[in-house]
């Protein structure tokens, strides 16, 4: 992704209401990126059981994503370990508190059933903040990805290949402040471009592999 300046706390990629870090599901967002002291951008998940992770950018040794170059994040759930963040290929985390990354704290389910995964917004589609960014070679896996996975991906990206694993494949694309990519994986083929102007509007954007 490239990023100039943008908003507070806009959502990257999300299923979750970003409304509140204690709803289901979990977000990739920036937080007051431009702001020194601050997280510049974080992962949070949570089961709605009380418990929660936030992990921050600051805290964790990774620098800002709203500088107008391309990075390369990933975000690895290991739902008997870790939550294991990446930025540009490297591991960062190094904060020890369990609450950053320990996903055996939150064993619950992290998908909530009435809102899908979506780019640029949270699950709802309607949080206060959005953002136009740059995006290339999205991808959702539905396996556990190793560390020298992730280091290859940021090396040498990803080559259309159904033994490379991933459920959803979005080529490059750029998304404007009034659209949002909503992925279900209810259908086969249901990947959708939705414009928030009189209601939604759809167009074909990228597709279950």
């Amino acid at each position: 992704m490239a990023l100039q300046r943008q908003a507070a706390t806009p959502s990257i990629f999300s299923n979750k209401d970003w409304g509140g870090g204690g709803n289901t599901g979990f977000v990739v967002s920036l937080n007051n990126a431009d702001q020194p002291g601050e997280d510049l951008w974080k992962v949070n998940a949570s089961d709605h059981s009380g418990h929660r992770l936030d992990w921050s950018a600051s805290k964790n040794g990774a620098t800002t994503l709203v500088d107008g170059s391309w990075h390369f994040v990933a975000v690895v759930f290991d739902r008997d370990a870790t939550m294991n963040v990446y930025l540009d290929g490297d591991l960062k985390q190094t904060v020890a508190d369990a609450s950053s990354k320990d996903m055996t704290t939150i064993p619950g389910d992290l998908a909530p059933d009435d809102l899908p995964l979506t780019l640029m917004q949270d699950g709802t589609g309607h949080y206060s903040e959005d953002f136009e960014a740059l995006l290339d070679d999205i991808l959702v896996y539905d396996r556990v990805l190793t560390a020298e996975e992730v280091k290859n991906l940021n090396d040498n990206g990803y080559h259309v290949d159904p033994s490379l694993g991933a459920t959803v494949y979005c080529r490059s694309m750029e998304i404007l402040p009034t659209r949002v990519v909503t992925i279900s994986t209810e259908r086969t083929v249901v990947q959708r471009l939705q414009k928030f102007e009189n209601g939604f509007r759809t167009w074909t954007s990228c597709k279950l592999s």
